[in-house]
């Protein structure tokens, strides 16, 4: 008080003290005093103004917890809470600090204009247009959108990413912005790869007894009885017309028969892709599509090394599918298959020039095209399968996987 009339506020009035004041019932509130001197007579006296403020600091009061609540909510969230412009670079006005923790960069490198690092820029570049379309879609319907990607991090390790956010709109509709969170599932990403190994690794196992039985058994049947009755065929011109008909179309069934298992049994577990490996595997399988279908097809192969048997396999199961798709669906009269070495990723893409289809009206992992198998399988070799397609302009798809599945590590 000494120092306030020493040195005097120049305003009427001075700044509030708040304080608490109790009342006639004993009971204490919030009061705010605002003091100014004033000259009466020469001799400087003090203006006091006492409000009731108890209503505006307990919303103070409320706000402030509140808002504390939120921060150590989400300062303590196992993932990353954000606010960003809808952009190519997903430039962000917040990202919490567990930012850090789960990409390897602080809160400061993701701001500024511009920015150290941008959210898109973590993103896999192989994955960044399919994740823009579907938040894109989402936004134009005004729902809430859930994604899953990959991020290379600040270190070079890929972890898997789940987002879940909303877009904020203006009166007229327009995008201002998203707003969500993300979280690091790599640890389930990797169970589930575990899971999904052991079921087709079981599977294939399966598949390799089945086929030895019909190699090993049901095709030495047939074959020791198709001998048995050629043995005979000297002999059919003393037979009847018609028990001979019947002879040659019992001998035309069995060739038949041991025709159709040998197929069941190759397509079950091709021998070109264990002992000749993917490349002889796939060819076999272009020979066909041309041979049967007229389809033109082209294969090209950048490794200089051959991938594991599990990934080899796994590759020629999706490329086995995707050629059923493309005889069943797709009208094309070209098919193109690359298997190459690209950084750190041996990439698979097969590219079709057929009728194609709208990929944003119709869910691809769930509709019969047997793409939720295969993606499920590059998956349980840590890898990464996308589908691209447009009406009339055919339809790509892409698998990746990690460049230590090969043998020695080697690519052109």
């Amino acid at each position: 008080m000494k120092e306030f009339f020493e040195k005097p506020y120049t305003r009427s009035l001075a700044e509030g003290l708040e304080l608490k004041g109790r009342k006639k019932n004993g009971s204490l509130f919030w009061i705010e005093v605002g003091l100014s001197p004033v000259s009466v007579e020469g001799e400087t006296l003090v203006m006091a103004v006492v409000t009731d403020v108890s209503k505006k600091k307990d919303a103070e009061i409320k706000l402030e917890q509140s808002y504390r609540q939120m921060n150590n909510l989400v300062n303590n969230l196992p993932g990353i809470v954000y606010q960003c412009r809808n952009d190519q670079y997903w430039t962000m006005d917040y990202i919490s600090p567990a930012c850090e923790q789960i990409t390897g960069y602080a809160q400061k490198e993701f701001y500024g204009s511009p920015s150290n690092i941008s959210y898109a820029d973590l993103i896999v570049a192989e994955e960044r247009e399919e994740i823009w379309g579907q938040v894109q879609e989402s936004l134009s319907r005004k729902v809430p959108f859930r994604v899953t990607y990959r991020i290379k991090d600040k270190a070079g390790e890929h972890k898997w990413m789940w987002e879940q956010g909303v877009g904020v709109f203006d009166e007229q509709g327009a995008v201002l912005g998203l707003e969500g969170c993300i979280f690091d599932i790599s640890p389930l990403i990797k169970n589930q790869e575990k899971i999904n190994q052991a079921i087709y690794t079981a599977e294939d196992k399966e598949r390799r007894r089945i086929a030895s039985d019909l190699h090993d058994g049901v095709q030495q049947i047939l074959g020791a009885s198709s001998l048995n009755l050629k043995f005979i065929e000297k002999d059919v011109d003393k037979l009847s017309d018609k028990v001979r008909k019947h002879y040659q179309k019992s001998l035309s069934f069995l060739d038949e028969g041991i025709k159709e298992t040998r197929n069941i049994a190759h397509r079950l577990m091709p021998k070109e892709v264990e002992q000749l490996g993917f490349d002889s595997a796939i060819e076999q399988l272009l020979v066909e599509l041309k041979n049967n279908l007229g389809i033109e097809v082209s294969f090209y192969n950048n490794l200089q090394s051959r991938l594991n048997s599990e990934a080899e396999l796994g590759l020629y199961r999706v490329a086995q599918e995707a050629f059923n798709n493309i005889v069943k669906y797709s009208q094309a009269t070209h098919v193109s298959i690359q298997l190459i070495a690209i950084d750190d990723e041996v990439q698979l893409m097969i590219e079709d020039n057929g009728v194609g289809f709208d990929k944003n009206k119709i869910d691809l992992y769930s509709n019969g095209f047997g793409l939720s198998g295969m993606k499920n399988r590059i998956i349980s070799l840590s890898g990464q399968l996308t589908v691209d397609s447009r009406p009339g302009r055919g339809t790509s798809i892409i698998a990746w996987l990690p460049k230590n599945l090969m043998k020695d590590g080697a690519a052109n």
